[in-house]
């Protein structure tokens, strides 16, 4: 018994530490092989993709392959082996004194992925920031999520298996699958419950007609498009190297919600398209050429712009323009010439003006950031 403990930790520092390494090494420039490797071999990235986007994709075909083989397997074989969040939430139980176990079955992981999974029929797979390899990579990148990380473990320390027994929809997906007839006729009706319920609610955020259009990364797909194929992976804002990309909070709705954005008056955007190449989803397209990209149209707001207010030259937008999109009218009064115009935001970036800059880049009305 002592001999398997021993392995299994060693499987499991070696899965963290690959883990841990692919995410250092997403990082611009990118190396020739896929950094993404742990979202590709996901079972719950592949059916929340397949459910939210109606097609199959040939990347993620591995985790519907990993997923059948769990019809015949065991969800312990993952979580207690191969699963790097896993493996970080297990150091707490080298800290607890005494040992307890939790309860075998997930029901609240089970409840949670029926939820999600009925949201996905609507094209709304918000559910993928609950996955553990997504988890983990956005508790690296974002703040909120690191503390969300330490919280949880914490919890560990007094409630052993927290989140792989009561949270994570991939343990509670692959139990169902794992558990045959035992127990599932206990759970059944309240996960029927749960995934009736993600259907209702889906439907019901389908039926608005306007939704606020966002400044995605360059290569987004179309809005709506976007949203479905997007499973708030993170990758895109750890692979960022200007740091423009953020994740979206209840700014656009559930929907929206933690996709990426870019907010330009933080840093503007290099157009390296690395982030196109590290989605494992296609939400982001890739091999594009700066030419034929447009992520936005500056506007110059005249009320703020000091030159335009009040006489002052100042010309910072116009010099800083990689595209030449920004020229200078006989007074030094700045304008944008939309043809030329990338929405890069080195415009909005420059601008001197404290608070809001006097020039800002907005969403394209056509929703398409990709010229065709």
């Amino acid at each position: 018994m002592l001999k398997r403990q021993k392995w299994q930790w060693i499987v499991r520092i070696f899965f963290l530490s690959l883990f841990l390494l692919l995410l250092y090494l997403t990082t611009f420039p990118l190396p020739a092989f896929p950094t993404n490797l742990f979202f590709r071999i996901d079972p719950y990235f592949s059916l929340l993709f397949f459910l939210s986007s109606h097609r199959l994709s040939l990347i993620l075909l591995p985790g519907l392959v990993i997923l059948v083989f769990f019809l015949w397997g065991k969800r312990k074989i993952f979580c207690q082996w191969f699963c790097p969040l896993g493996t970080v939430f297990s150091f707490a139980s080298l800290i607890r004194r005494k040992r307890s176990k939790a309860k075998r079955f997930p029901i609240l992981s089970f409840y949670i992925l029926g939820f999600f999974l009925g949201l996905a029929i609507f094209s709304i797979p918000i559910g993928g920031f609950l996955d553990p390899f997504s988890f983990l990579v956005k508790a690296i990148v974002s703040r909120p999520f690191f503390f969300s990380i330490l919280v949880l473990f914490l919890l560990h320390i007094f409630y052993p298996f927290f989140w792989c027994s009561k949270i994570c929809p991939l343990g509670g997906l692959l139990e169902s699958l794992s558990i045959k007839r035992r127990g599932i006729n206990f759970a059944r009706r309240k996960f029927i419950l749960s995934f009736l319920t993600g259907i209702a609610i889906g439907a019901t955020l389908k039926l608005r007609k306007k939704r606020p259009v966002f400044i995605r990364p360059p290569g987004a797909l179309a809005e709506e498009e976007f949203i479905s194929k997007c499973l708030r992976c993170g990758e895109c804002m750890k692979v960022c190297p200007t740091g423009t990309i953020h994740l979206q909070w209840f700014e656009g709705g559930l929907e929206s919600l933690f996709t990426p954005y870019l907010i330009l008056r933080k840093a503007p955007c290099s157009f390296c398209f690395s982030c196109g190449i590290v989605c494992p989803t296609g939400a982001i397209s890739k091999n594009l050429r700066r030419e034929e990209v447009k992520i936005g149209r500056a506007v110059i707001d005249r009320e703020r712009c000091i030159t335009w207010k009040r006489g002052i030259q100042c010309g910072v937008c116009y010099k800083n323009c990689p595209s030449h999109a920004i020229f200078l009218d006989g007074k030094g009064r700045p304008h944008v010439n939309a043809e030329k115009c990338s929405g890069c935001g080195v415009c909005e970036f420059s601008c001197p003006v404290e608070g809001d800059s006097a020039i800002r880049v907005f969403p394209l009305e056509e929703r398409n950031y990709v010229k065709l």
